[in-house]
């Protein structure tokens, strides 16, 4: 009679906390069965990677682009009165991983300290020099480019990649600003360093990225520009 195999250890979902654990658990010489309720994606029955002008055609056509994620209406929950939380599931292989949008950010020990610190919520009962050589070990497993810079909220990784490399059209449409024609393509007024009548004065010509909104500094760099531009055509340089 056949006897109806025995696993050491059941898991329940493919997502990221899933998947890790069936993983490095397998890798151990332990017996896993992950259990899931969703099917494998299919990236061809998904709009995902559809060029725009078709994602528009499909919808004059009247189709639609097929659920990815769960419909409320069909999954339903509640929320206490007056506390409303947006639920946000994903039922198939991979779960969230496959939306989580790649960004690879550290918790410092100024997240693990929070509570403490503010009074508020739960206090973490680990910190980073707990986890910081499972950070490194998963750094590795995926490749996490970044810096390699230490900072109180943002803690760096000697296992991070080099940055890839600008593909096709975002070399051609590169447009910094600096001081160096070599390596960049507009000096410290938008203009053109090989093109004298030719100035770029939206977001394209930053050289770096900060965390604040672009805006006001794409206005006054556009003012800027413009006083320069009027300069140079009275004295008729350009």
């Amino acid at each position: 009679m056949q006897r109806d195999p025995v696993h050491d250890v059941a898991i329940i979902g493919s997502g990221a906390s899933g998947g890790m654990a069936a993983w490095n658990l397998a890798r151990k010489g332990v017996n896993v069965l992950m259990l899931d309720a969703g099917a494998r994606f299919k990236r061809a029955g998904f709009w995902t990677h559809v060029k725009p002008w078709e994602w528009r055609q499909r919808l004059d056509r009247g189709q639609r682009p097929p659920e990815f994620y769960l419909d409320r209406q069909e999954q339903p929950y509640q929320t206490p009165e007056g506390r409303p939380f947006d639920l946000v599931r994903v039922w198939g292989r991979g779960g969230k991983t496959l939306v989580w949008g790649r960004v690879s950010l550290r918790y410092s020990d100024l997240d693990f300290a929070a509570a403490e610190r503010d009074g508020w919520e739960i206090p973490w009962p680990i910190r980073y020099k707990d986890i910081a050589p499972h950070y490194d070990r998963v750094d590795q497993l995926i490749g996490v480019c970044g810096g390699n810079d230490d900072q109180d909220s943002l803690p760096g990784s000697r296992y991070h990649l080099p940055a890839p490399a600008p593909r096709c059209g975002e070399r051609l449409l590169q447009s910094r600003m600096g001081s160096d024609p070599k390596r960049s393509a507009l000096n410290g007024f938008c203009q053109s360093h090989e093109v004298p009548n030719l100035f770029v004065v939206d977001g394209a010509a930053f050289p770096s990225a900060t965390e604040k909104n672009p805006t006001l500094t794409i206005l006054a760099l556009a003012w800027r520009a413009t006083d320069y531009l009027a300069e140079e055509m009275r004295a008729q340089r350009v």
